[in-house]
């Protein structure tokens, strides 16, 4: 039997390579949907139908974390704004391996990892804390070379595709023209 590995995934478009490719390295992928820092309230809920099609259309386990803690996301944010990516990394990387553990999981992921977008080193030395901290293995892998692939996977599939990272922080940023890759 494969090992099973929880997978924080962020959206449907950034799961469709990391689910595959796990599957291929012998895990059984359990989709794990943690995404606090989405925002508005459309944006979440166009992000979790598209998740819970793709995980429907394929056969793909999951669990939803389907709350919308609006005031404690930004409380955490506001708190430590100068490193809001860290505080958005650790909040759900934490909340991924604490769930990992209370299923019997012994190692997590994320789908965060295939983005040129994200802090890629912060986000290993958070998955890395994580790990020390709860005993569940992280699993890292760069799968940034095959981020245009996610996209053009998810248009075939019909995934709904999000313009921005997700906090209101990082829609301000892409609609002022900020953006940038973060490698």
């Amino acid at each position: 039997m494969a090992e099973r590995i929880l997978l924080h995934t962020c959206c449907a478009p950034c799961s469709t390579v990391p689910v595959p490719a796990l599957a291929d390295a012998g895990f059984e992928v359990v989709a794990f949907f943690f995404n606090p820092n989405i925002h508005p309230l459309v944006e979440f809920r166009n992000r979790l139908r598209s998740m819970e099609q793709f995980v429907s259309n394929n056969e793909i386990a999951a669990i939803f974390f389907r709350g919308y803690p609006l005031e404690s996301f930004l409380r955490a944010q506001m708190s430590r704004l100068e490193s809001r990516c860290e505080v958005c990394f650790e909040l759900r990387l934490s909340a991924t391996a604490e769930r990992a553990k209370e299923e019997g999981i012994g190692v997590f992921s994320t789908t965060l990892l295939i983005s040129p977008y994200q802090k890629r080193g912060l986000l290993e030395d958070v998955g890395k804390r994580v790990e020390k901290s709860t005993g569940v293995e992280f699993f890292c892998a760069d799968w940034r070379p095959r981020y245009r692939e996610s996209k053009t996977l998810a248009r075939e599939q019909g995934l709904y595709l999000q313009k921005y990272c997700g906090c209101i922080f990082s829609e301000r940023e892409r609609y002022l023209g900020k953006r940038r890759r973060r490698t």
